[in-house]
């Protein structure tokens, strides 16, 4: 099933900033799960999931990061982009 991960990534003076990663699974998603990826220290329970009938596809949200200033947050948005995330809005 085509699945999207969304992470927030939140600084206290440059605002939210939401990176995606699209994946296929083969099963699909529920609250219970653990999801773990090279981009977390440890694995992740959702925070929501919401299943598009019209696409029938998943939107799995993950706790946000809260990252102390802009140099932190620029080190963690390559990190991401590494792996193969995207992000609807750039720092």
């Amino acid at each position: 099933m085509k699945t999207c991960f969304q992470v927030a990534l939140v600084t206290p003076e440059n605002g939210v900033y939401f990176a995606r990663l699209e994946v296929d699974l083969p099963f699909a998603p529920s609250m219970d799960m653990q999801f773990e990826h090279p981009v977390w220290d440890e694995g992740r329970n959702p925070v929501s999931i919401d299943f598009n009938l019209e696409q029938l596809s998943f939107f799995v949200q993950f706790e946000q990061n809260t990252l102390p200033d802009r140099e932190a947050l620029k080190e963690r948005c390559e990190m991401y982009k590494y792996h193969g995330w995207t992000f609807i809005n750039e720092p």
